[in-house]
């Protein structure tokens, strides 16, 4: 119930009752006081994502100096806050994870899965030649 002066507002379960001694006057555009209707509630839209976690991520990218990428090597970061996260990059050297603190941080990584097969045959065609591999060549002689 609320009151003041000589008029009053009762709310009753569903029912409200409007009382006053003078004129009920109703300032406002186009408010129809019509009989009983229903109309469903239509709620705000509500923002995505689960209460109490963190919506930040992260994206990981691993790979070696001509792009290919470095497969299942293990990662570690550690954010500014202290936290410490670790993981492993995919076979394209990809990684994301959610929910990850803000600010920066530091990532440590690991070393490829596959066995590393040593240089490509014919790929530096100056491999092994030229005056300083002369030198060298003839210092271990």
């Amino acid at each position: 119930r609320l009151v003041a002066g000589n008029a009053e507002i009762v709310l009753d379960g569903g029912n409200i009752t409007m009382r006053c001694t003078h004129v009920w006057d109703v300032k406002g555009s186009n408010h129809a006081f019509t009989g009983p209707a229903s109309d469903p509630a239509s709620l705000p839209a509500l923002p995505q994502g689960v209460a109490g976690v963190d919506p930040n991520w992260i994206e990981l990218t691993h790979h070696y100096d001509d792009l290919e990428p470095v497969q299942g090597a293990t990662y570690k970061v550690k954010y500014d806050n202290g936290t410490t996260v670790q993981g492993t990059v995919d076979d394209k050297g990809f990684a994301r994870k959610e929910a990850v603190p803000k600010g920066g941080g530091d990532v440590q990584w690991g070393e490829d899965v596959r066995d590393w097969l040593g240089d490509k045959p014919g790929t530096n065609a100056h491999k092994g030649g030229g005056p300083a591999a002369d030198l060298v060549k003839g210092l271990l002689a």
